[in-house]
């Protein structure tokens, strides 16, 4: 029995990524630290009135000094808020707005933190699965069988609303956690540690179990084309 399942998957799944990502495509989303930038973007302009172009910069010279995570600022001293202040009204904020700002971007992380570990897709993630469940429901009433329902939701709600949603049901997703000896509980907790988009994971899986597959074929038998397929099933996903 392995001691450390959970590290050890995280090892493999940083291994898979690393072979089969260069197979797919662009993702909007595949780092999920850029939705916590995004935030921190409409909270500076929509929020407190920044100028697109100074928040732009201040989002960059932020994360160039490392103090732009959600944990960079949720522990923030009143040293470092000084120093987030002062970079704020380097890029052309006035000191007012720049103190504005800097409250209450500490504060959201400091939500962020409390209420779903520091990781803001947890968030779009619960409301994610409601609407996977309510989707479902219409296309199962609609005649599809009640799992391929779910799995059909899920997909489109990865495709085009580019959510953070996994069906742990799916085999190639099945077939990791039984490998592994871990639950779709710490997979997700796995990828969201590694600010890893779950459908970007979902994609990397699926690649993975083709290439198995066309492995374990007889070598008579032609196969070549089972990526290619897994890769069109998913092909809206590209941007």
């Amino acid at each position: 029995m392995r001691q450390h399942p959970a590290q050890d998957a995280a090892v493999s799944l940083v291994n898979l990524y690393n072979q089969h990502r260069a197979r797919l495509g662009h993702y909007l989303w595949e780092d999920e630290g850029h939705r916590w930038a995004e935030l921190v973007s409409a909270v500076l302009t929509d929020g407190l009135g920044v100028d697109a172009r100074a928040a732009r910069m201040a989002l960059h010279h932020l994360t160039e000094l490392g103090s732009l995570s959600v944990s960079d600022l949720a522990r923030a001293d009143d040293e470092r808020k000084q120093f987030i202040r002062n970079i704020l009204a380097q890029v052309g904020i006035d000191s007012t707005a720049a103190s504005a700002a800097t409250t209450v971007l500490v504060g959201v992380a400091t939500v962020v933190t409390e209420r779903w570990g520091g990781h803001i897709q947890r968030f779009l993630r619960r409301y994610g699965d409601e609407m996977v469940n309510e989707l479902g429901g219409v296309l199962a009433s609609s005649g599809l069988d009640s799992m391929k329902a779910t799995k059909a939701a899920i997909l489109w709600l990865q495709n085009a609303a580019h959510l953070p949603v996994l069906s742990v049901d799916d085999q190639h997703v099945r077939a990791f956690l039984k490998m592994s000896g871990i639950s779709g509980a710490q997979l997700l907790a796995i990828c969201d540690k590694l600010d890893l988009n779950v459908s970007v994971l979902d994609d990397i899986l699926a690649s993975a179990a083709s290439e198995s597959k066309v492995a374990r074929q007889p070598m008579k038998r032609r196969a070549t084309r089972s990526n290619n397929n897994a890769r069109r099933r998913r092909a809206s996903k590209r941007q």
